[in-house]
């Protein structure tokens, strides 16, 4: 998968990135 994004120090982006990588990762793990 590709890296992650950088966390800023609320961690709202890592945890959006979280879910896309999971609705990514059914999607072709489906």
């Amino acid at each position: 998968m590709m890296d992650k994004p950088p966390v800023t120090h609320f961690g709202f982006e890592s945890v959006a990135w979280d879910e896309k990588e999971k609705k990514v990762g059914a999607v072709f793990h489906s």
